[in-house]
């Protein structure tokens, strides 16, 4: 083999398909952010435990519109790991898989579960609007259990999820230095921060402002990554790095 075409088998990635990553790492960030936040608006009070079966049924849309403003974010944030795996293997290739396990896959899944109960209640609603007696109680009674369901994945499995995938990624990002350690280190604390709302509801504590930290960070962390891009820093046992062909 030529030391040409070893050149070409052992690059691996190139600064400029870094760049391009970044780019779209960032864009994804701030759709998937978008379309999450502004579902919380559109579909909450109708998951509330106060509000009825009616409810639902006399608006309908906002939570079909909440479902479907769950799955841009869902797909959108699940790409992220797909598009940072080829760079972040270069320093922890373990942490890189489970950075794709808990996010691409599990909390992806929490998404769409998400959206397929809050299509569910949409459906008893409807069948709600028409039944009465005991098929009436019996259809409330599976609302309540779909919104006790949605709060469970919602409020605290897919909290915890997301929370070991924030702590892998923020830490490779550390200790690699792809992004600047001071935006490392808030997004560290910020993901602990993260853990601690669902644990404090279990005492009746709500302190919903300590997601805040973490959320305005990513927006911050998104348009470095748009403006800036991935340091050039590479490891020394990164397998990006050029070797010479044996002698023929």
């Amino acid at each position: 083999m030529t030391p040409e075409g070893a050149v070409e088998r052992d690059r691996v990635r190139t600064p400029l398909s870094d760049r391009n990553a970044a780019t779209v790492v960032g864009i994804l960030y701030i759709v998937g952010d978008v379309f999450l936040i502004a579902s919380v608006p559109i579909a909450a009070s109708l998951l509330t435990s106060s509000a009825t079966l009616a409810d639902v049924n006399s608006q309908p849309w906002r939570l079909k519109l909440g479902a479907l403003f769950v799955l841009v974010p869902g797909f959108a944030l699940a790409m992220i790991p797909l598009v940072l795996f080829p760079i972040l293997r270069r320093y922890s290739e373990r942490l890189a898989v489970g950075i794709v396990v808990f996010r691409s896959g599990l909390e992806t899944v929490m998404y769409l579960f998400m959206a397929a109960t809050w299509l569910l209640l949409v459906r008893v609603a409807d069948a709600a609007a028409t039944a009465s007696g005991p098929d009436a109680a019996a259809l409330a009674s599976v609302g309540h259990t779909l919104r006790e369901t949605n709060d469970v994945f919602y409020a605290i499995i897919t909290v915890f999820v997301f929370v070991i995938y924030a702590l892998m990624l923020y830490w490779v990002f550390y200790t690699s230095r792809l992004i600047p350690r001071w935006l490392s280190v808030w997004g560290l604390v910020g993901a602990a921060l993260y853990l601690l709302p669902p644990l404090l509801e279990l005492i009746d504590i709500s302190w919903g402002f300590l997601f805040v930290p973490l959320a305005v960070q990513e927006v911050v962390m998104a348009v470095w990554l748009i403006a800036k891009g991935f340091t050039s820093e590479r490891p020394e046992h990164s397998t990006s790095v050029v070797r010479t062909a044996p002698p023929e």
